[in-house]
């Protein structure tokens, strides 16, 4: 391995003058180009290295696991490279296959390699290589899938037993008389299962315990199923049992039996293979593991043995046409009027299993976001009932409701009185739901977030260049001033050593896109544009943010201009900026692999000054529609917790709030966990309730911001002058 030593040898410099340039402690420009030369051609990894001269580590975590037949071993083993890598950390893995001897080989290896900690997972032996780690100081984490007590070790195991009674209580709840069992060995006590089976059944004879493979599960099953007619559901331990089980099934011709499975959420497979799950995030275990590795490495003083248990969770799986069985009607037709976006066409595409079940064509229109208003306020206004729905702006909804166009929907909710308990409750005001009327119903969510090419945030090399030229540590900025420092790092025009050409994706044009992007910063400036019923937008707080905001722009690309949402993601997925700020309904295409080349490689962090400006869209009905009853039915459908994930993975993002707390959609979503806390601190743009009337909001911020704005970036106007003008402006539509 290249050492420190051999580049102070290749460089002509000493090996204190590389620890200096390594840690920032050096502005010789010479100096630094030797040395950096020097990595280069001999292929240097400075962080690593740096860190084992200084702290004796190498930041590398031993794993030794049982096998990689089980998938849900694959998964972990996955989310455990993730978490580690998020913490600086590197993994080496051996596969035992079960086997006592080479487990205890695979320790003395990792123990020759100097590797800092070792998690054992599925241990073979319960006391030997407890010891032996115990004895040799190494710190060592052992990870069982099985609820079990080791005395010398950390230890993270996994609770079965609550969420197989839950399940086991679900099923005779839904008057399922006879169920079969095919358990894993050692996964769950044997006197246990026996225990929670016996509370709702009594044949202790339709259990087995087998090993976990797939050729066990269709033994155990064909057995059961051969040997009791009147089975209706196997419950196995794993999805290798599940599918020897479901195989069984298939000979036997027994195709009506039912299954639940111990495994990790998924919602595709769920839904046509299991009526209920048993599982665990390995994304939670593998942060429970990799934070007590990480603190018993870095703080061994402190560290104690630490027995963690993790519970499982079992929920029952609800197909998304569940609710629409029975909803047969007549032919019609109803029409909606939605605004393009990602959400609007998952609407269009799930519109089709509605028609294909109810007989009920949805008609949609999609048009942009301007031409979406003026048809919507015209309509209103004219009392128009030739379109029955339509995607609405929270911004708009207080001027809709004023219009006395909208359909009040408590009326038909009367018997639902809990279908609102599922969203975001601090939420629902915004979209026109309150204890006296419903005019809105949530449909597609609008927060704001940080997103960046993380490995940009990661390379020693960067990150080192950044400490040298700033003085600080280079992370994903939190404020709008180290934004505009970072954004200026990474675009090449400014530094020439930027691995990307900009630093910022950004929007601009007169347009409320605009608008939105400097709200952000005014917000964070301590300025507003009203206050109480004042306009207040020419203060030296918002002068600050303005200033702040036409200087992110010499970080963005002249030519690729962004005048829209969708134009700022297809910029960012190039490849050729280092960060942008998104609304997470129009997100999902950053992560889209056939598209996007920053897919795989995407952080995310709540956006610099904590505050987003609150979108979203709802969906309302038109007051003077002929089709009301058909309409209303639709949009409690598509809005429902039901549709929650498929209108996702088809583009959209619900409000349903279990839906942040999925881990099978975070591949699609990575950035799914920051939201609910984006949403706690986002802000809507507000005008006072008097001016609500004759469309002076859309002129407020659709025009006049944003106007006046561009003609700072354009260079038409001062950043005094255009606040000035605004203010002006505003003011003289008031009076």
């Amino acid at each position: 391995m290249v050492t420190i030593k051999d580049v102070a040898s290749l460089a002509g410099v000493s090996v204190g003058t590389v620890s200096n340039v390594l840690n920032g402690k050096t502005n010789n420009q010479e100096l630094i180009e030797k040395v950096e030369r020097a990595m280069r051609e001999l292929d240097y990894r400075p962080y690593a290295s740096a860190r084992s001269l200084k702290n004796t580590k190498n930041n590398i975590i031993g794993i030794i696991m049982p096998n990689l037949v089980r998938p849900d071993f694959v998964s972990l083993l996955s989310n455990i490279e993730k978490e580690a890598s998020n913490h600086g950390y590197h993994i080496l893995f051996k596969v035992c296959q079960n086997n006592r001897i080479l487990e205890r080989k695979y320790i003395d290896q990792f123990m020759m390699q100097r590797v800092d900690g070792i998690i054992v997972i599925n241990s073979s032996s319960q006391n030997e290589p407890d010891s032996v780690l115990y004895k040799n100081f190494l710190p060592a984490l052992f990870l069982d899938l099985n609820k079990g007590e080791r005395l010398l070790s950390n230890v993270v195991s996994i609770d079965y037993s609550e969420a197989f009674e839950e399940a086991l209580k679900d099923c005779a709840d839904r008057g399922i008389k006879q169920i079969g069992i095919i358990m894993e060995r050692g996964l769950v006590p044997k006197e246990t299962v026996y225990e929670i089976y016996e509370k709702f059944y009594k044949d202790t004879e339709k259990i087995e315990f087998v090993d976990y493979s797939q050729e066990r599960g269709f033994e155990a099953a064909y057995k059961l199923l051969h040997n009791n007619c009147e089975l209706e559901l196997l419950v196995t331990s794993n999805c290798l049992l599940a599918k020897g089980a479901k195989r069984a099934a298939e000979v036997l011709n027994r195709s009506e039996i039912e299954h639940i499975t111990f495994k990790e959420e998924n919602w595709i497979e769920d839904q046509s293979e299991y009526i209920g799950v048993i599982g665990i995030s390995y994304e939670k275990i593998a942060s429970h593991v990799i934070r007590q590795m990480i603190s018993s490495i870095e703080q061994p003083k402190l560290c104690e043995p630490k027995q963690t248990v993790i519970k499982a969770n079992y929920y029952r799986v609800k197909h998304f046409t569940e609710n629409l069985k029975g909803r047969k009607t007549d032919l019609a037709e109803i029409s909606l009027y939605l605004v393009e976006s990602p959400a609007a066409h998952a609407l269009q595409r799930l519109s089709k299993v509605y028609e294909n079940k109810t007989g009920v064509i949805v008609s949609c229109d999609i048009m942009k976001y301007d031409d979406l208003y003026k048809k919507l306020h015209q309509m209103l206004e004219d009392s128009d009932g030739s379109v029955d729905g339509f995607m609405m702006d929270v911004h708009w909804t207080s001027s809709f409701i004023e219009t006395n166009g909208l359909e009040d929907l408590k009326p038909y909710f009367r018997k639902q009185d809990n279908y609102f308990s599922g969203f975001m409750k601090e939420l629902l005001p915004n979209y026109g739901v309150s204890d006296r009327h419903i005019y809105g119903i949530p449909f597609m969510s609008g927060t704001q977030l940080l997103f960046y090419q993380r490995d940009l945030f990661e390379e020693p090399s960067l990150k080192s260049l950044f400490k040298r030229k700033y003085g600080l540590e280079l992370a994903p900025p939190t404020t709008w001033p180290e934004l505009n420092l970072t954004a200026e790092f990474f675009t090449r025009s400014i530094n020439s050593k930027s691995p990307v050409r900009y630093g910022l994706a950004n929007v601009q044009g007169a347009n409320i896109y605009t608008t939105i992007s400097f709200l952000n910063r005014l917000w964070a400036y301590g300025g507003n544009v009203f206050q109480d019923d004042s306009v207040v937008i020419n203060s030296n707080n918002a002068l600050a943010a303005l200033k702040s905001f036409k200087k992110s722009f010499q970080c963005t690309s002249p030519e690729q201009i962004s005048t829209t949402w969708d134009q700022l993601v297809d910029n960012f997925k190039s490849g050729h900026y280092a960060m942008v700020i998104l609304y997470d309904s129009y997100a999902i295409g950053i992560s889209d692999y056939t598209t996007s080349k920053v897919a795989g490689n995407i952080g995310a962090s709540i956006l610099p000054g904590g505050t987003s400006v609150l979108g979203g869209w709802g969906l309302g009905v038109n007051k003077y529609s002929c089709r009301k009853e058909e309409t209303v039915r639709f949009i409690e459908w598509i809005c429902s917790n039901y549709c929650a994930v498929p209108y996702s993975l088809l583009g959209g993002i619900t409000l349903h709030s279990k839906f942040y707390k999925r881990n099978d959609l975070k591949h699609i979503y990575p950035w799914i966990a920051l939201l609910p806390e984006s949403y706690r601190l986002a802000r809507k743009r507000e005008i006072p309730d008097k001016y609500l009337k004759n469309n002076l909001y859309i002129q407020i911020y659709d025009h006049i911001i944003c106007e006046e704005i561009q003609n700072v970036l354009e260079d038409k106007k001062s950043e005094e002058q255009a606040l000035a003008d605004m203010e002006a402006r505003i003011n003289g539509l008031l009076i």
